[in-house]
């Protein structure tokens, strides 16, 4: 921001002395009024340079505000679970037919369709404006200690290993509460490492759970994905469905600037 402060003052005073030059020195003074204006013109291409610059700047520090938050948000989510589980062993044990209940719970599956390459997965948006009540089965224990371990790993900055982490996590466990969750990291890792291809894919396999709390940022990072790609017509689509889906989300106000700018 100073810099184009001063690159603006420095054309406010070529210009005024290309002024003084017109009157102070005729015979000299074409040469060298278009040699400032010359001068002056190039410095206001560079303010625009960097007025771009500075607004692509805003948006990616928009973006990494928003990826703070959930990761805030992921953080609390994740004590809450530590504690229920916590709870929940030093609960009295369970009768035999809650137990059954429980179990009958833990073996439910839902069929989902991993796509390993192409594009031509079909999303069908949740009821507008609203997130699907939940209906995921629970997390085992087992499942619950590899998707914390490798959001450790996700938070220490150790990204091929929390990637294998999630990626590991959804081969075994393809449709409980927390597979959306670590389709989703797994493809804020690819993304970063610019995979955008494998990113698109972890993005798509979590946008198709409607009831995941996920699915708004997985549309809003399958646009910016697709615009990677230089798909702006898809981008546009994505983005399209975010807003329309979920027009309160913090994500639907970063896809309405990034519209603006495709």
């Amino acid at each position: 921001m100073n810099t184009i402060i001063s690159l603006s003052k420095r054309a406010v005073a070529i210009s005024l002395i290309c002024s003084a030059v017109a009157v102070t020195s005729p015979v000299h003074a074409d040469a060298q009024t278009d040699s400032m204006q010359r001068a002056m013109l190039n410095m206001q291409n560079q303010i625009q340079q960097l007025q771009d610059k500075l607004a692509e700047s805003q948006g990616q520090i928009e973006e990494l505000n928003h990826e703070k938050n959930l990761l805030a948000a992921e953080n609390e989510k994740l004590k809450v679970q530590l504690s229920q589980m916590a709870t929940n062993a030093s609960a009295p044990a369970a009768s035999a037919e809650n137990t059954k209940v429980s179990a009958d719970e833990k073996n439910q599956t839902i069929a989902m369709k991993t796509e390993l390459g192409g594009g031509n997965a079909t999303l069908s948006p949740a009821k507008k404006g609203t997130v699907a009540k939940a209906t995921l089965p629970s997390v085992p224990a087992d499942a619950q200690k590899l998707y914390q371990e490798s959001y450790a790993l996700l938070n220490k900055g150790d990204l091929n290993a929390a990637a294998k982490g999630f990626k590991s996590y959804t081969t075994k466990y393809s449709g409980n509460a927390l597979t959306p969750n670590a389709w989703y990291w797994l493809g804020q890792i690819q993304y970063k490492q610019n995979k955008f291809e494998d990113a698109r894919i972890s993005f798509l396999n979590t946008a198709k759970f409607k009831e995941s709390d996920k699915r708004a940022d997985a549309l809003y990072k399958l646009g910016v994905t697709s615009k990677a790609l230089g798909d702006k017509e898809k981008a546009k689509k994505f983005f399209d469905v975010l807003i329309k889906t979920y027009p309160n989300a913090s994500s639907s106000a970063l896809a309405k600037k990034e519209l603006q700018s495709l």
